[in-house]
């Protein structure tokens, strides 16, 4: 499967990318939300991880947009404040264990056993 990871800082979208390739994912990273519509585009990506809080577009309001365009595509919202919780239907608190990131992605995505 697809994903899309969204993030302005570089470290944060290589953990991600390094967790989630055993699954079997095919990951595609994006540092801003500007880019992030473009990429959205041109791959479908089959689920987006988004920070909320970059520019020039912020998490929420790319939420909405992509799901503008694609309306069945799942966004989990990544965010160390929980009043961010409320912009997402799935959220993760960046200070919470990756081990709940990675169970909330394979719970939305088909995935394969890690290698």
């Amino acid at each position: 499967m697809k994903i899309l990871v969204v993030d302005d800082k570089a470290w944060r979208r290589s953990q991600i990318k390094y967790l989630l390739l055993p699954y079997g994912h095919e990951i595609i990273l994006a540092r801003n939300g500007k880019t992030a519509l473009t990429l959205f585009a041109r791959h479908k990506p089959d689920l987006v991880l988004t920070d909320t809080k970059m520019s020039p577009i912020e998490g929420p309001a790319l939420a909405r947009e992509l799901k503008r365009i694609i309306p069945n595509t799942p966004v989990i919202g990544m965010s160390k404040r929980e009043e961010s919780r409320k912009n997402y239907a799935h959220f993760w608190r960046k200070d919470e264990p990756v081990e709940e990131l990675i169970k909330l992605v394979n719970q939305l995505v088909p995935v394969k056993s890690p290698s």
